[in-house]
Formats: C-alpha cells, structure tokens, sequence
C-alpha cells in the first residue's frame, strides 16, 4: 500500500526558501492581492449547468462547516460513481469530517430529492422521510440546516453582541447622542434578546430567519449600519462595518437554503440514479519544516532573501517606515514552531490524483468550500495540471499551509512529485518578486478584509434578465452521458441584490 512505501521529500533547501518568504509575508501584510471572485459563466442563453454544479458543491461545503473554527472549514466535489451513474459527494475538512456531517449532508439532499421530484418521493434511514420535510417552500430543509449550524450562528450571534455592546458602547459618551445610533439599539435590543435576557443556541434557527428578515430590499437596519460607518472615524467606521458583515452572517444559511433548491431543481438528471456522500480519508499531517540550526529568525530569514547589502538595508528601511520590525520578528520566530496543515481543498485534490474520480464536468472539474480559496490554495488550484476551474479567493496566505505527503506507491508519484517541487519553485519566486515590488514602490501594507464568506453569492442569476420571458430550456449533458433540457429559472425577485459578507461593503471609505 502506499502507506507504507517510502514517503518522498522535497529538498530541505527548498522548504526552507519557501517558507522563509511565507513566513515573512504573511508576518508583513496576511492580504496578499485583491479579493479574486469567481468567473461568471453567464452565457447569452443562460446559465451553463457546470454553473448550477458549482454552486451546488459550495453550498454543501458551506453548510456543513457548523462550527465558527479553522479546523471545519469544508471543501465538496461532485463525481459519478465507479460505474458512471450515482452522484457522489466527496467532502473533506481541515482537520477532519466528523460522522455527523456525513449523515446531515446525506439528509439535506434526502430532501432536496424530494422536493425536486414531487412525483417521486425518495424513501431512506433519514429523518426527511417525513412529509411536511419535503414542503415546496423548502421550510423543512430550512429547519434542517439551521439547527446543524446553531453553534456556528451562535458564535457570529456572540460576535456581534461583544463589538456592539463593548467595542461601540451605544449608551456611553457622544455617540449616545445620535439618534441612528438610538433606533439602531432599540432593533438590537429588540431582536437580540428575549424577555429572561440574552438568546441561547437554541433559539438561532428562528433568529437567524429574523436576520435575514432584515436584510431584504436595502432594509433601514443595513442602511443605517453603512451611514455610521461613513460617519465615524476613530475606529468605529470599523465597528460598524464588522456588524453589517455579521448581520449578513447571521443569514446566510437562508439565502443558501434557497440557492440548493434552485440548483438542484436544475441537476434533476444528474441525480436520477441516486447519491452517496462519502469523506475523503485523512492526509497525512507532518511537520512543515525542520529548524535551521542556530537563531531563526527575521534576520536570519533577511539575510537568505537579500545578499547585497543596498538591498539588506533597502529591505529594513522599508520595514522601518510601514511596520514594528519587533513584532514582525516575534511573529516568524512563533510561526517557525507550528506545524503544518493540507487545507481542506488540496485534501480533495489530493484524493483525486491517487484515485482518478470522474467529475460531473470533467472538462472543467471544481472544488467547492465553505470559505473563499486562500492564496497558496488558489495559486495550487490554478496551476495544477487537472485544469480546476478556478475558486473565489480571499487572497490571505497562511503559514502553516502544506502540501500533501506523497509515497513512492502512490499512482503517478514522480509525476506529481515533479508538479509540486515546480510548484514551489514558481510561488517562492512570484512572493519573492511581489516583495521586491512592494519595497520599490514604497508600498503600505494591503487593507485587511474578512475571509469568512462562502464561495456562493446569492445574485445567481443577472438582474438584467427580464422576467417577464418564459424560461427557456437548454441542451447539457448529464451525469451518465445522455443530453437532456434543463430548465433555466429565472431570478428570484425577492434574492438579494449581495450577499457577499466577507467583501469590503463600503468602498472609498478612508480607513482610520
């Protein structure tokens, strides 16, 4: 097995400049680049079903991370089974795919069988062989994902009492005065708290649909929370502005609840012959990097980048004007201890070149996940020789990122072994070259942006499209090989005009 044949190893030098440049990076700007959103696929007919595939693989992923920590972040694909007629969904986790996860994902698409297929009511082991889960509104699949993901809206619930009633105060000092502020509190207090006080987990399922609520149609409480944050500089802009991303948080599941009623209504074919929902297994874990012998540390790591002493001095003076050269010293000496981690997404990846799965779109094949791509996930995405289609990235770059262990046993190891020693030779030139641009150009450190959106948008469908045409249906192959039309619906008219939380809402804001 391959398990127990030799494991192959990069050449310490490489690791160690790869990481020398990661490490100080991400100590100097987490935010590499401009947040990267996913290619639209909108073609003048309509949208491609790959789109609808995409989405669906997202959704999936972003539901079933129920809990607010790195270690759950999520990553879905969609393939056919070994003999080309089931749907297969694979997921995996950061850290690791808990059983129940399984069983959840297994029981939301129970029921969006059902819901899709009123005709033909799937019977199974789950939960939504009940009637009342396969309503056509979709209130029993909403209940379903909602009680799943109470800790993970109780955490954003938590989050947003803490900065309002610590971070901006509303009953303390000048800003008690203004009366957005004031009608802003007495929503909160409304809506945030019961009678015996604060809301418990328990109750997220209908506060979250409360969320929402308020979210729709450019609502006042949004509208509200976007002047104040044009409105206050020291600091509180900011304040202000994490709400608004909380607020939309804490809806989320909704707009996706209606997003997997839509594609999947959409993939009725793909899903003809059934589903199962399995875990990819664990990748191996190791240790990024042994450390050097003597002091590691920011000059340690300088003097490997920079051998020419203009451009040791040029690199320190830059340090100098735009960042605490202490803390940036502190930063890698503690990075340099941790571990490693094989990002949810680069696990699936991983599984597919040992295995060889056959994607729904094999031309064009995609991994889905709860959370934008981060930079090094996005750049292995793009880059890899499968061709993915590529992810919406936050553009963060993480330290303890790292590639998946490979064995001598493994199929097309030296191949893949080759693909992963370019790969770290074109990303620690392209950070090396990133940095020397930053310090000629005398660049600041990047704006920080929230990463915790999923990869699905709720505007799935152009607004210019008009409504009052009748869907058409479209040719696209389904998963077993036939062709048959699908039906393109429409917009929603009551979907939100945005539902990207993570994104920086309120441009040309000067922060302070």
């Amino acid at each position: 097995m391959a398990a127990s044949s030799a494991q192959l190893k990069h050449h310490q030098t490489q690791i160690d400049r790869f990481y020398d440049i990661v490490y100080l990076l991400k100590s100097l700007s987490q935010v590499r680049g401009e947040r990267i959103k996913q290619k639209c696929s909108l073609e003048k007919d309509g949208y491609r079903i790959a789109k609808f595939r995409r989405d669906l693989a997202d959704a999936l992923a972003y539901i079933a991370a129920y809990k607010k920590n790195p270690d759950y972040v999520t990553a879905a694909a969609l393939t056919l089974s070994e003999d080309g007629e089931e749907v297969i969904v694979w997921v995996a986790a950061n850290k690791v795919v808990e059983p129940g996860v399984i069983e959840f994902l297994k029981e939301v698409l129970h029921i969006l069988s059902g819901i899709s297929d009123r005709t033909h009511r799937p019977q199974g082991p789950y939960r939504a062989a009940r009637e009342q889960d396969f309503q056509e509104d979709g209130s029993g699949l909403l209940s379903c994902i909602l009680k799943f993901n109470s800790e993970r809206n109780f955490a954003y619930y938590t989050s947003f009492l803490k900065t309002w009633e610590e971070d901006i105060s509303p009953s303390e000092g000048a800003i008690a005065e203004d009366e957005d502020v004031r009608r802003l509190n007495e929503w909160i207090i409304k809506t945030f708290h019961r009678c015996s006080g604060r809301l418990a987990k328990e109750d997220m399922v209908n506060f979250a649909q409360e969320c929402h609520k308020a979210r729709t149609g450019y609502s006042e409480v949004f509208d509200t929370l976007k002047q104040l944050t044009h409105r206050y500089k020291n600091g509180l802009g900011n304040k202000f502005e994490r709400l608004h991303k909380l607020l939309l948080k804490l809806g989320k599941h909704i707009t996706v609840h209606k997003k997997l009623i839509q594609v999947r209504r959409s993939l009725q074919k793909d899903f003809d012959k059934g589903f199962e929902v399995r875990a990819v297994p664990k990748s191996s874990q190791t240790k990024i990097r042994s450390l050097r012998k003597g002091k590691f540390d920011l000059n340690n790591i300088s003097r490997h980048l920079y051998r020419e002493k203009d451009d040791l001095a040029a690199f320190f003076s830059h340090l100098e004007k735009f960042h605490d050269v202490k803390r940036i010293s502190e930063d890698i000496t503690k990075a340099c201890k941790s571990g490693g981690r094989v990002h949810a997404e680069i696990q699936l990846i991983d599984h597919f070149d040992r295995t060889r799965c056959q994607f729904l779109d094999k031309d064009s094949p995609y991994i889905g996940c709860s959370k934008p791509a981060c930079y090094l996930c996005y750049y292995y995405i793009a880059e890899h020789p499968n061709r993915y289609y590529p992810p919406s990235s936050h553009q963060k770059i993480y330290n303890i990122w790292c590639l998946p262990t490979l064995y001598q046993g493994d199929h097309e190891a030296s191949i893949r072994f080759n693909a992963q020693k370019r790969f770290l030779k074109m990303m620690t030139e392209k950070l090396c070259t990133e940095l020397r641009t930053e310090i000629a150009n005398q660049r600041e450190p990047r704006t920080y942006h929230a990463d915790s959106t999923a990869g699905v948008t709720s505007t799935i469908y152009s607004h210019t499209l008009k409504q009052e045409n009748l869907p058409q249906l479209y040719p696209f192959q389904t998963g077993n090989g036939t062709k048959e039309n699908y039906r393109i619906p429409y917009p929603d008219p009551e979907e939100e005009h945005n539902d990207e939380e993570g994104t920086v809402v309120f441009k040309g804001r000067r922060r302070s």
